[in-house]
C-alpha cells in the first residue's frame, strides 16, 4: 500500500487507480463524526517510490500544487470532524506499480477454478 498513518487517528485510506489512464489516487477520511470533536492534524507516510502528492479540489475536480516527498516521505494535513481529501499520487518516473486488472482478475478466477476442482475430486473420492 503506497501510504500508512503515521498516527494512530481514526482515519480511512482508500487507493483508487483510473482503469482509463492508470493514474492512481489516496483518499483519505477523518472517521471522527461527532460534532463535538474538533479539527485535527493528521501524519501520513508514503513509500519511497512517490515522488509528489496533489490534492484534488473538492469544489471543482482542479489539481492544487504538489507536495514534494522525495525527501522526508511524509506529510502532515488538516482534517476536520468527517472530512475526506482525495490525492493523486505522482510515483517516481520508471517506478509506477503494475496493478493490471484483468490479470488479477485472471489470477482470481484460476485460484476458484483449482477449488471447484478440489471439491469435484473430494466429491468423488467419496461419493458425495
Amino acid at each position: 500500500f503506497p501510504a500508512q498513518p503515521g498516527d494512530s487517528r481514526d482515519m480511512l485510506y482508500s487507493y483508487m487507480v483510473n482503469p482509463d489512464d492508470g493514474v492512481r489516487y489516496l483518499m483519505i477520511v477523518n472517521n471522527q463524526t461527532y460534532s463535538n470533536q474538533s479539527a485535527i492534524t493528521h501524519t501520513v507516510n508514503f513509500s519511497a517510490d512517490i515522488a509528489a502528492l496533489t490534492e484534488v479540489s473538492n469544489v471543482d475536480g482542479s489539481y492544487m500544487a504538489p507536495v514534494d516527498l522525495t525527501t522526508t516521505h511524509k506529510a502532515e494535513f488538516s482534517f476536520d470532524v468527517g472530512e475526506g481529501r482525495l490525492f493523486r499520487l505522482d510515483y517516481e518516473s520508471g517506478s509506477e506499480p503494475v496493478d493490471d486488472f484483468d490479470s488479477a482478475c485472471t489470477f482470481v478466477q484460476r485460484i476458484l477454478d483449482f477449488f471447484a476442482m478440489l471439491r469435484d475430486w473430494f466429491y468423488g473420492l467419496f461419493g458425495l
